[in-house]
């Protein structure tokens, strides 16, 4: 692989074009990090930002080694290696803090291993006997590197959600170790093809850390969009955002129906059992109507114990009387509350107000008339009194 390369780059070419990109990657962590910062104010960022700022000084460092076609670009000098083993430490420690905030005993543990960095640097530059400092004498720093990266990948893996890119990026980090490992074991540190090798790993672990900075991002973003769209005792959407979806497939002209769903008895409930209990029923109420409708529409909490289902008619043998009837017995088989329905379907020039107004009447209808049951809005009009709430 690499005699085709040295036909177009010498390895001093192959190396500074790497460190290029790395530097390249790097900058774009920079600076979502600094954008990020100043957004929120977290000091994760910062610690993202410090770590690639270290990073880069090593790069640079690399890329003049190459420049000058210095031979000390084999050389693995303390300086870089406690630069290397930092950086790596606090981008761990930022990729933790973005999902967990940091104990005593957390921060006790990192405190050690940053310790040890400076440690372990020292050890290996007493095992140099003339006072250089070259790769067959550092076995105590990449000996060191290996465990923090399984301590890393003990401590941080299982409290993290992308498990999976974390373990790919640790795995980069040690193929960084092996190929150190190898050129000092078997070339003395002077093999060009594996210092290539351990250039394009370390390529391949910041893209990595950069993806899974990225996705966090991306998880901040969802997160905040879903908290200002949904209930949060129950995760159904909010009263807004449910009108906002009916008024836009309304506006389409699409054949829909409003259930409007009251749990029975609910306040004598909160009395005598406490909040708690009634929170519970009220959360697993909620999941039965949106399991029921979640294949035709949406579900959403109105305010208190009300929850409204929208639905449309996508199949011709739907019909939301089948609906309702499958919410109530669900409901009442397995929560052991009843619950009160009423609904009502969607006429030409109608509005979504005036919709979830009938289907209320329909549900208050329930109620007045024994409750537990479903009644539609078209079997009753012109028989019930219009409701004062509206």
């Amino acid at each position: 692989m690499y005699e085709n390369v040295k036909l177009l780059f010498t390895d001093s070419d192959v190396i500074a074009l790497t460190s290029m990109c790395h530097l390249y990657i790097m900058l774009i962590m920079m600076l979502m990090a600094f954008r990020l910062y100043m957004k929120q104010r977290s000091n994760a960022y910062i610690l993202l930002f410090l770590s690639v700022v270290i990073m880069a000084l090593d790069r640079l460092m690399i890329i003049n080694d190459s420049a000058l076609d210095n031979p000390t670009q084999q050389v693995l000098g303390a300086g870089r290696s406690v630069l290397f083993m930092t950086s790596f430490l606090m981008i761990n420690v930022a990729i933790l803090r973005l999902y967990k905030r940091f104990n005593r005993k957390m921060r006790m543990r990192f405190t050690i291993l940053f310790l040890g960095v400076p440690i372990t640097s020292y050890l290996s530059l007493l095992l140099s006997p003339d006072g250089s400092y070259i790769e067959i004498t550092a076995w105590p720093l990449i000996i060191y590197q290996v465990l923090i990266a399984l301590l890393c990948y003990r401590w941080i893996a299982p409290k993290i959600n992308q498990r999976t890119r974390y373990t790919c990026a640790i795995i980069a980090y040690l193929g960084v170790l092996l190929t150190i490992f190898i050129n000092v074991l078997w070339y003395e540190g002077k093999s060009e093809s594996l210092l290539i090798t351990k250039l394009f790993m370390i390529l391949i672990y910041f893209t990595i850390v950069l993806f899974i900075f990225f996705e966090r991002i991306i998880e901040n973003l969802q997160t905040t969009y879903r908290s200002s769209i949904t209930d949060g005792l129950t995760g159904l959407y909010n009263r807004r955002f449910m009108y906002q979806r009916m008024n836009h497939y309304t506006a389409k002209g699409q054949k829909v129906s409003v259930i409007f769903c009251d749990i029975d008895n609910f306040k004598r409930l909160n009395d005598t059992k406490g909040h708690l209990v009634a929170d519970e029923v009220l959360i697993k109420v909620a999941q039965i109507i949106r399991d029921e409708v979640d294949d035709f529409g949406l579900a959403g909490r109105f305010g208190g114990e009300e929850i409204i289902a929208f639905v449309q008619h996508k199949q011709k043998q739907l019909h939301p009387a089948h609906i309702a009837e499958q919410i109530r017995s669900r409901i009442e088989e397995e929560t052991g509350s009843t619950i009160s329905i009423g609904y009502s379907s969607l006429i030409k020039g109608q509005t979504i107000e005036e919709l979830v107004r009938e289907a209320d009447q329909a549900m208050y209808h329930s109620k007045q008339t024994g409750k537990n049951r479903v009644t539609c809005y078209q079997d009753i009009e012109g028989r019930i009194t219009p409701l004062s709430t509206y």
